[in-house]
């Protein structure tokens, strides 16, 4: 019987194909982050429960915990080992924050047997109360202190669980409710994974592209030799700018079939990458908007007063992705 405690992972099963399968989403997950295929090798994953652990070097990071049911990334700092975090992730920390929503969390402390230890581990915890504040809060239970960020004080919060001088739940990470604007711009920024120069590349008509704007702006010219020049285009930036070099003879029906190909595109990486398409699912009813002041048409202007057509496409496509 494996007897191991919910906070720890056992090393991924490459044979198992709902674990391969796992891994791979882990995977489409981080290449929108700049983590490429050969950052880790797939043997050196950890799984169990609704958590993967990714050894990625994420942002700088020890690596990742990827949680499929939300398509969600979560940086392991380098202040703890991995085991803390899965137990805090398991005792309801919430951890997300440091990506998608402030962190915010509740602790409640319910029994109290021997206060001045409790005290004690709780300072550390909760840094602002005095000792004499926190005995005083103590004498009246349950004690609850609202508001916290309680990210780089995991280990803190196990010692206080191990050293049995109080019980205590924590509530936040699962009562998270996302934004009502969801802004995005840069494929590495927040919401990275919205943006057409995130990593995800697509087929389409038996061709891939390396992103949605390698597709986007090779649609753009008459000439298969100027769309292949963008197709060939090794990152995303570069095939903007092959689109809009006006060297190159645009079709004549351009405009009007700008946002059908934008669509078209679209559509393609959200539902080639099963994880990209719970993520955008996972926004909810959230207005997205892409953010920025260099475009009007696609995006905001940057005041509010733009079309924001890839924010309103990718919102069509949400709808059709939830009626299915």
């Amino acid at each position: 019987m494996d007897t191991q405690p919910p906070w720890r992972l056992a090393k991924v099963d490459l044979d198992d194909p709902d674990q391969r399968r796992l891994v791979r989403l882990g995977r489409d997950a981080l290449q929108a982050r700049g983590v490429g295929h050969s950052d880790f090798d797939d043997a050196d994953v950890r799984i169990g429960g609704d958590l993967v652990y990714l050894p990625c070097g994420y942002i700088g990071s020890v690596g990742a915990l990827f949680v499929p049911s939300r398509s969600e990334l979560i940086e392991l700092g380098s202040h703890v080992g991995l085991e803390d975090f899965l137990w805090a992730h398991h005792r309801g920390v919430d951890l997300a924050g440091a990506t998608k929503w402030d962190r915010s969390n509740t602790l409640t402390v319910s029994a109290v047997r021997d206060a001045d230890v409790a005290v004690d581990h709780l300072k550390a915890i909760l840094r602002r109360p005095t000792p004499a504040e926190l005995s005083e809060r103590l004498a009246s239970l349950p004690a609850v202190f609202e508001g916290l960020d309680l990210y780089f004080a995991i280990r803190a919060l196990r010692s206080l669980e191990e050293s049995g001088a109080c019980d205590f739940e924590i509530g936040g990470a699962g009562e998270r409710v996302g934004p009502d604007v969801v802004r995005f711009y840069s494929a590495t920024g927040e919401y990275g994974e919205l943006s057409n120069f995130a990593r995800y590349p697509i087929v389409i008509r038996g061709q891939r592209w390396k992103t949605v704007e390698h597709y986007f702006q090779a649609q753009k010219f008459e000439d298969p030799k100027d769309r292949e020049a963008v197709r060939a285009a090794k990152k995303a930036m570069l095939a903007a700018r092959l689109g809009r070099d006006r060297r190159r003879k645009l079709r004549r029906d351009w405009e009007s079939a700008k946002v059908a190909v934008m669509r078209e595109a679209v559509a393609a990486k959200f539902r080639q990458h099963e994880a990209l398409g719970a993520m955008l699912l996972a926004t909810g009813t959230a207005k997205l908007v892409e953010h920025t002041e260099n475009d009007s048409y696609w995006g905001d202007g940057g005041d509010g007063t733009g079309k924001n057509m890839l924010g309103q496409i990718l919102m069509d496509l949400r709808a059709e992705l939830a009626r299915e």
